[in-house]
């Protein structure tokens, strides 16, 4: 439970040992995303630019975002966006989804070796593992991830209500890993939110 801070003044972080290979291929690519930002943008410093929203919102990384343009965002009530979280799962999802459509479209037998729900967890799961892989795997990723995956086990399970027990499964597993997570005030208000979906939701 540290608290950390910054300025203008302040020296940037250090990093030390040697990273693995996914994060070298990280590295690389998300070099690769900023110069092709740059060249969309007609300038190599991108500090301030729109386009800097685009590898906060994929790469996890702020450092192309001034705080004039968080406190923007936090005085329009969306700071929240820029947090990877079950959001971001969701919209990964929906493009494994879109991508089962079209295969579906030629393929409709898939339909009869799996259910539609079973075959859209199945189309989610990569692009779900990707997201996490370029978000640098925040608490908030990690968290929707095991929820995804729960609601996924039940599905393929047999059991029509997931929701809530997929919910139930995911927080037992992340206080089981680090019990002090239990006052991470992030997840309580995260399971909180999905917990109240799920009870609000029609029987």
């Amino acid at each position: 439970f540290f608290i950390g801070s910054h300025g203008k003044n302040m020296p940037p972080p250090e990093f030390s040992g040697p990273p693995n290979w996914g994060e070298e291929a990280r590295d690389a690519l998300q070099k690769r995303f900023g110069a092709a930002l740059a060249v969309a943008a007609g300038k190599d410093d991108l500090l301030g630019s729109p386009l800097g929203y685009a590898p906060a919102l994929i790469f996890n990384d702020r450092s192309l975002l001034t705080a004039d343009q968080l406190q923007r965002l936090a005085d329009t009530g969306i700071i929240h966006s820029l947090a990877l979280s079950g959001m971001h799962l969701g919209y990964a999802t929906a493009a494994g989804c879109i991508l089962l459509w079209g295969v579906v479209r030629y393929r409709p037998s898939i339909f009869l070796r799996c259910s539609r729900a079973q075959a859209v967890i199945l189309a989610g799961l990569p692009p779900v593992l990707l997201c996490i892989w370029l978000g640098q795997a925040p608490i908030t990723l990690v968290r929707a991830f095991f929820m995804f995956l729960f609601w996924g086990l039940l599905i393929f399970l047999g059991r029509p209500k997931v929701l809530l027990d997929g919910l139930l499964a995911a927080l037992g597993l992340m206080i089981a890993m680090t019990p002090l997570a239990l006052f991470d005030i992030r997840l309580q208000l995260s399971f909180a939110a999905v917990g109240a979906i799920a009870l609000a939701l029609p029987g």
